[in-house]
């Protein structure tokens, strides 16, 4: 395992240096751990930090190319950025009104907002038009928008009369379709299911689900006040933030109406526990949130823990979204500012210190379980008031993006450790722990090794042998080393290998994922890579590139 050893050192450290250059629109300050770019949208150190300021960005986009990011505030207006320097492209805004809702159509160019209480609509192609075009529906908007995935639909709520009241409107002729009547107070959040078929409308006294076909109530989530939501991308599921207190994020089944899972946060600062927004990654492996404790959050959904914690906003971050391609996340806060991240944390310093331990460590953080919390991660903060993250799934985090950053390196790596265990190979293995060089030996120790706890039950079967003393000796060893180790497995290295795999989506690597829907020996294995193999077929081609138009 020589040459992969060194292909894979010289993968983590490419990896580092591939990282677009961050960098602090507006200013030299310093950013914060993985983040590569800052923009305001009010000058000055001394911008409020609370979340009704009128320059508090309480709505992010990316562009459907990922090239562009739209924000917008309350009396601001709506803002078109360049992704890549934080140039400022575009701006308009209506002076005599104020922006409560914002939601970015399907196609990922449009943005629509609603300027207060009135019965207008504003339509903007900021990459194409100058001036946004105007559009007169039958209801007022209030507080939340929501497009339907066809964009055949657009969906607004507000409350009346303490009573939340929904509006469905054809799009673009902005004709009125249904009115869902809550009974639940405020209408908070709207969120339309990725298949298109249901409606989730968020207010103070829960969620209520709605059939977008008929209008017909469906069930209601004891959710409380569910300020957002999120369906993962099979429609299965639906997050749901604690109110405005904090607390646990609940997974519901959208199909029973049962809780599944509670997503509960490390808090960092009692006063401001809440979650402001959340929204599913494009697999549905993982889960941004962020909210009044300042921090953006990247959840394991399976796990229900989190994966990473990035600290940067200095007021509450009130809205997040990820990039098309998953790769990045921004987020907009109280503290009038926009953070674009990298998804993966690969600046960060452990980080940084996976890719100096080389092979082996990268290889463990790839394969270890969710079962070890840190030392240091289970009472109390650091010195700096930040909760330690459970070591094992924030270093697999950092594994994974180690691998989507270098491709050319990573796919042939993961064809060579992604071959099971089979009967055959561990034969030799055991052969080779009995061969005169040592670096044969030592090669079969290390491989052994690899297996994790997945080669434990062979390992200790082939003890019961009749064995050289040496050979003996070297299994006893191995034995040891894992049961002192953390949990980890080759079954666990396999599943975030096919997500790493998703991600980098080259040729090269979804002949990888057809091979393991083919030979994988797991059956879960091959139902993930199915369903990558899926999620890559669909996934839309890249825009073509406009050019952009800079408002008066």
């Amino acid at each position: 395992m020589t040459t992969t050893s060194s292909r894979l050192c010289a993968l983590a450290y490419l990896a580092l240096a591939v990282l677009p250059t961050a960098s602090a629109a507006g200013g030299d300050e310093t950013l914060p751990a993985g983040a590569l770019l800052r923009l305001r949208t009010a000058a000055g150190a001394d911008a409020p930090k609370y979340p009704d300021h009128p320059a508090c960005v309480a709505f992010v986009a990316f562009t459907s190319d990922g090239k562009a990011i739209i924000s917008a505030n309350r009396h601001e207006g709506v803002r078109h950025w360049d992704a890549a320097t934080g140039k400022e492209l575009a701006r308009w805004r209506d002076r005599g009104a104020e922006l409560w809702a914002a939601a970015m159509a399907p196609d990922g160019r449009k943005v629509v907002w609603g300027p207060g209480w009135n019965r207008r609509l504003y339509i903007w192609d900021p990459a194409g038009a100058k001036k946004p075009s105007e559009l007169a529906v039958s209801e007022d908007k209030g507080k939340a928008l929501a497009f339907s995935p066809d964009g055949k639909l657009l969906a607004g709520g507000k409350s009346r009369y303490e009573d939340g009241v929904v509006s469905v409107w054809d799009w673009p002729a902005g004709t009125k379709r249904h009115q869902l009547r809550l009974k639940l107070g405020d209408v908070m959040a709207l969120a339309f299911s990725p298949d298109g078929s249901i409606l989730a409308c968020g207010a103070i006294g829960g969620v209520r689900l709605w059939d977008v076909k008929t209008g017909r109530e469906l069930r209601t989530l004891p959710a409380r006040s569910a300020c957002a939501l999120a369906f993962s991308p099979d429609s299965k599921l639906l997050v749901t933030p604690h109110g405005n207190e904090s607390g646990p994020m609940t997974i519901w089944d959208v199909a029973t109406g049962k809780a599944v899972r509670q997503l509960t946060p490390l808090v960092t600062d009692g006063r401001y526990g809440w979650t402001a927004a959340v929204v599913f990654s494009a697999d549905g492996r993982t889960l941004a949130s962020v909210g009044g404790d300042r921090c953006l959050r990247v959840w394991d959904v399976a796990a229900g823990k989190e994966r990473c914690i990035f600290r940067g906003h200095t007021g509450p971050a009130m809205s997040v979204a990820f990039a098309p391609d998953g790769k990045r996340l921004v987020t907009g806060g109280g503290d009038c500012t926009i953070l674009v991240w990298d998804t993966w944390g690969l600046s960060m310093p452990s980080a940084t210190a996976l890719a100096d331990g080389g092979s082996a460590a990268l290889w463990r953080a790839l394969a270890r379980e969710e079962g070890e919390p840190a030392k240091q991660a289970r009472k109390r903060p650091n010195k700096e008031g930040i909760p330690v993250l459970r070591e094992d799934l924030r270093q697999a985090h950092h594994a994974i993006g180690l691998l989507v950053a270098s491709p050319e390196k990573a796919v042939p790596w993961l064809r060579e450790w992604l071959k099971p265990a089979a009967p055959e190979r561990l034969r030799q293995l055991f052969t080779d722990l009995d061969n005169r060089q040592f670096a044969v030996r030592d090669k079969a120790t290390q491989e052994l090794e690899h297996f994790g706890q997945d080669g434990l039950p062979a390992l200790r079967k082939h003890l019961q042998t009749s064995l050289p003393l040496e050979v003996k000796r070297r299994i006893e060893q191995i034995i040891e080393r894992l049961e002192k180790a953390p949990p980890f497995s080759q079954g666990r290295a396999t599943l975030r290998a096919i997500e790493a795999l998703e991600y980098i989506g080259t040729v090269e690597a979804r002949q990888l994922l057809e091979s393991l829907v083919q030979s994988a020996p797991d059956e879960r294995h091959r139902l993930e890579a199915r369903a990558s193999l899926q999620r890559l077929r669909n996934r839309p081609a890249p825009s073509p590139p406009r050019t952009a138009g800079i408002a008066p």
